[in-house]
């Protein structure tokens, strides 16, 4: 691999981009090729790369391959779920799913909640999003004026 100023190229750093581009234009083929190179050099163990394969699988509306990707994972990071929950508003189980487990690595982080609440905002499911408000009011959970939900994890 060609370095650029001493620096060589990282494919644990440029996989994720190659799948983010491919999610963004919805060319599942290559994704999946992509993917497959993934398998084959032993990166799918890297947290941003599976992040990235799920982001990218869902933006392809093949959530039942994102879906494959996130149970086969070993570990569940915060980097993942965050991606998983912030990425799929449009498959709210899924998202559910890792906002468990985001709730379970962190509790008493705000900011998963008010990702949670985001979540079954943007799906129209008042009622699930009534719950998480009225969870946060309750366990006196406050986000931090003038911080991003990132900055209040």
């Amino acid at each position: 691999m060609q370095s650029v100023q001493g620096l060589t190229p990282n494919y644990v750093f440029v996989i994720p981009s190659f799948l983010k581009t491919r999610g963004h234009v919805g060319d599942r083929i290559t994704g999946e090729k992509i993917h497959g190179f993934i398998l084959k050099c032993s990166f799918e163990f890297d947290s941003f790369v599976s992040s990235s394969l799920i982001v990218m699988y869902s933006k392809c509306e093949k959530v039942e391959d994102a879906r494959k990707v996130f149970d086969g994972m070993t570990v569940k990071d915060t980097v993942t779920l965050n991606a998983v929950v912030a990425r799929n508003h449009g498959h709210v189980e899924l998202a559910e799913v890792a906002a468990m487990h985001l709730m379970e690595l962190v509790p008493e982080s705000v900011a998963n909640r008010l990702l949670l609440s985001s979540l079954y905002s943007d799906a129209g499911k008042r009622g699930k999003f009534e719950r998480v408000k009225k969870r946060i009011k309750k366990g006196k959970l406050r986000k931090h004026q003038g911080l991003s939900w990132i900055e209040n994890l």
